[in-house]
């Protein structure tokens, strides 16, 4: 664990980078493959263009020594951090994580709002019926199969905030939620100045700031 904890000190700084946002209706997060140093749990560390697909809860690289094919990382649970440019993602099952800031330890997780693609008209308008898109299956060495995201769009993401107070790790995703972080005798306070200062639990730099406001290690 410490291990882990002095990497990320190495690796996260406290400064954001601007947010990559999906193109509309992209499975991915990031608008294009981008380089990336990938350190596995092990301390091997390798470079690699990469991209996290929404729908099918993962990360893919730019195979370059196989036809530059789209490919899943094998193995995903070795993987220990992501680093792109300023900002660090933590590899956990199924999510897309990243970490905001080491003290107090703060990380968002990325979900996406998907719905049922709609399915092309003889006319050339669209209907909301569902229909087949199916993600590719990949095979070879290096990668296991993707799964079936098919059907499916991105429409927007929505953003769940983790905090780390003592030993505990608290969740929250909205001013409601967060306010219910403290004691009753407080939530009064934190709820007005949530107002005054109109935080928009949308933006990860007012969230860190909101949060180190309250609960700045000294």
């Amino acid at each position: 664990m410490k291990t882990l904890l002095s990497i990320l000190l190495l690796l996260c700084g406290t400064a954001l980078a601007a947010q990559d946002q999906p193109k509309e209706h992209s499975p991915y997060f990031f608008d294009k493959f981008t380089k990336a140093e990938v350190l596995y749990k092990n301390g091997n560390q390798y470079s690699a263009e990469v991209n996290y697909h929404l729908l099918a809860s993962c990360w893919f690289f730019i195979d370059t020594n196989d036809r530059n094919l789209e490919k899943q990382f094998a193995n995903p649970d070795d993987i220990a951090l992501i680093r792109i440019g300023a900002e660090t993602f933590i590899s956990e099952y199924g999510q897309l994580v990243k970490m905001l800031q080491v003290a107090p330890l703060l990380m968002v997780e990325y979900t996406p709002i998907s719905r049922r693609a709609p399915k092309p008209t003889s006319y050339g308008g669209e209907t909301q019926t569902a229909s087949v898109d199916y993600f590719s299956e990949l095979t070879g060495k290096g990668i296991i199969s993707g799964r079936d995201a098919s059907g499916k769009i991105v429409t927007g993401i929505d953003r769940n905030y983790k905090i780390r107070l003592g030993k505990k790790n608290k969740r929250f995703a909205s001013a409601k939620e967060f306010v219910k972080l403290f004691n009753k005798a407080q939530r009064g306070e934190v709820e007005k100045y949530i107002e005054q200062l109109n935080i928009d639990f949308a933006s990860e730099k007012q969230v860190m700031e909101l949060c180190n406001h309250y609960f700045e290690e000294h």
